[in-house]
């Protein structure tokens, strides 16, 4: 009976040396893991918030200077004599060799007169544009407009219609327009960022939320309205900055610029499961690296442990 007993009593002290064991390893372990997690989670959200954030800066900018270098060819061209002339006849020569030399950027040019009636074109019907907004705003003093993003009857693409005065003598004396192409930014996206290898995702949106370009053709063909979605609601109170955000099942890390010239709004969002899949790798490894530790310290305790049980001494 007292075999029994000392054996019961052996059995229960090494139970709770076991559990004092896997205690004293696993507790500040799995703290340190956990809170390098977290640390680690921390600075990736933050890195990868920063990184975007100067992308969607930086395609903003090359996105206005895109848009400058368009309003000065404009601005040229309405200084031309030919341009201030007025005349239809001689007008129309220079808007088609324009069309000609910039097809890539232009659908179409054409000079309305202060009324608003289209006078000259490289191409097509005249109609009246007093009515539009990009006209409006170089009739009351704007030395630049962009409109809307509208869809192109000629071409059935997105387009955004610029705008610039031709003056005499500082003079307003008519509106020379351009439809702009807006799969050029598309090309500019494409042409800086690497899209096809990359697991970031780059649109651009107008200031009304419609998708001019995105890498998804369909999307910005269709002009879809993201003007709900968190980046673009934030944009609306801040140039710039970052937010996280749920979307179809999604958790995304999304940075924004808005460009100054159209108010566009320049997107960089990654999915926030390939963000972090280093982060959970390295907690698996460590996780396991952990149990392997913890099985080999209850092995070397059993093994203390029936060194020293009575059957092996004397």
């Amino acid at each position: 009976m007292l075999g029994f007993t000392k054996n019961f009593n052996d059995r229960l002290l090494f139970k709770k040396l076991l559990k004092l064991i896997i205690f004293i390893n696993l507790t500040p372990a799995l703290f340190v893991i956990f809170t390098s997690a977290y640390i680690t989670y921390q600075s990736l959200s933050a890195s990868t918030s920063y990184n975007n954030q100067l992308v969607a800066v930086n395609l903003s900018n090359d996105i206005d200077d895109f848009l400058l270098e368009k309003e000065h060819l404009l601005s040229f061209i309405s200084t031309l004599p030919e341009i201030q002339s007025m005349d239809p006849v001689k007008q129309t020569p220079i808007l088609q060799d324009t069309v000609k030399k910039y097809n890539n950027d232009f659908t179409t040019i054409f000079i309305a007169n202060t009324s608003g009636q289209q006078i000259a074109r490289d191409s097509g019907d005249f109609f009246n544009v007093s009515d539009r907004q990009y006209f409006k705003d170089i009739i009351r003093g704007q030395n630049f407009s962009i409109s809307d993003i509208l869809i192109s009857k000629l071409t059935n693409q997105p387009i955004a219609i610029i705008s610039v005065p031709i003056k005499k003598n500082d003079i307003i004396i008519g509106v020379i327009s351009a439809p702009l192409k807006l799969s050029r930014i598309d090309e500019l996206v494409n042409y800086n960022y690497d899209m096809k290898h990359s697991q970031t995702c780059i649109f651009v949106a107008d200031n009304n939320g419609h998708v001019i370009s995105h890498p998804d053709n369909t999307i910005s063909n269709d002009l879809s309205n993201v003007k709900t979605l968190a980046p673009i609601k934030a944009s609306q109170n801040q140039i710039s900055g970052s937010v996280k955000y749920a979307d179809k099942g999604k958790n995304l890390f999304a940075s924004y610029a808005k460009s100054k010239k159209a108010k566009w709004i320049v997107v960089v969002q990654e999915d926030e499961d390939n963000t972090l899949s280093f982060l959970k790798k390295q907690i698996f490894y460590s996780i396991s690296t952990l149990l392997l530790v913890g099985m080999i310290s209850v092995y070397a305790t059993y093994l203390i442990y029936k060194s020293s049980s009575p059957s092996k001494i004397n």
